[in-house]
């Protein structure tokens, strides 16, 4: 399993825009996008996949690719950035 750290979205690009975009390299087991407390996309999220390989077969092909003219930047998350998921 691997995170991907997706950078300079599009704030109009929804989640499933973006599950189908990864999706196309493989299993693609969650997409995170952080938004402002008015709901506004930050401009950056998370991609969990479920395969190494494939995750890293969408990065390699989607770093620089433009969605919704933006180009996109797809890093190996490092893990301190990863949203972390509420107490409940």
């Amino acid at each position: 399993m691997q995170t991907l750290f997706v950078g300079n979205i599009a704030f109009d690009a929804t989640e499933e825009q973006i599950e189908k975009l990864f999706g196309s390299f493989g299993d693609v087991l969650s997409v995170s996008l952080p938004t402002w407390d008015e709901g506004k996309l930050k401009g950056f999220g998370f991609v969990q996949m479920m395969n190494d390989d494939e995750a890293e077969e969408a990065r390699t092909n989607l770093d620089g690719f433009k969605l919704l003219g933006r180009p996109l930047r797809v890093e190996v998350s490092s893990g301190d950035d990863e949203p972390q998921q509420p107490d409940q």
